[in-house]
């Protein structure tokens, strides 16, 4: 919410705020249902759905211009331990990505339920965006800092020298989504030594 507000005064764009509960009845309830109705495990997408289920029964919006995937293109730590080393290597990461579209999948059925005439648009899986991407290096994308390449972009387009970027993790980051799902190894769910035991 911190990055978003930032984000918003900077480009002079209205934002909507959304109470997102964190108690754990709530975490519970969303759980069941997520899980039973999508047969999804992962925590990555159970964790990054949860807002998005408050949020999208209450969006007027016609279209969501939505940035999944979008570490996976560019600078994931997976990616840094394991694909930059080339180009080669960081495309066979991000085609790997690319072909992979639960999430999508998932917030296509809560708009299908909660709010049928909401559509998504994710500019990382348009395969235009997608092979431009493919042409910078791990490097590149993260120097001299995180997704560079995109601001520079950015300002070319716009011809705005002054803009400025933020960068948070949906999932990590100020949103405090992962850190409202630990509180169920408190409870009698706990199974393991992490969460995603439980799911």
């Amino acid at each position: 919410l911190i990055t978003a507000r930032k984000i918003a005064e900077n480009h002079k764009i209205e934002l909507t705020e959304i109470s997102v509960p964190s108690d754990i009845e709530s975490i519970k309830k969303y759980l069941v249902f997520f899980i039973h109705k999508f047969k999804e495990t992962g925590k990555a997408n159970i964790e990054c759905c949860y807002p998005m289920y408050h949020a999208i029964p209450i969006i007027k919006e016609s279209y969501v211009v939505q940035g999944v995937s979008g570490n996976s293109f560019l600078d994931s730590k997976k990616a840094a331990l394991h694909y930059s080393q080339s180009l080669e290597l960081s495309n066979e990461y991000r085609w790997m990505g690319y072909k992979n579209h639960a999430q999508r999948d998932e917030l296509d059925g809560l708009c299908a339920m909660l709010n049928p005439n909401l559509k998504f648009v994710r500019p990382f899986y348009d395969k235009n965006v997608f092979d431009c991407l493919c042409k910078f290096t791990y490097d590149e994308m993260t120097k001299p800092h995180p997704k560079a390449c995109l601001e520079y972009m950015y300002r070319d387009a716009f011809l705005n020298e002054d803009i400025k970027t933020y960068v948070s993790n949906y999932q990590k980051g100020d949103s405090g989504i992962a850190d409202a799902f630990t509180i169920l190894m408190e409870t009698d769910w706990a199974k393991g030594k992490s969460v995603q035991s439980i799911y």
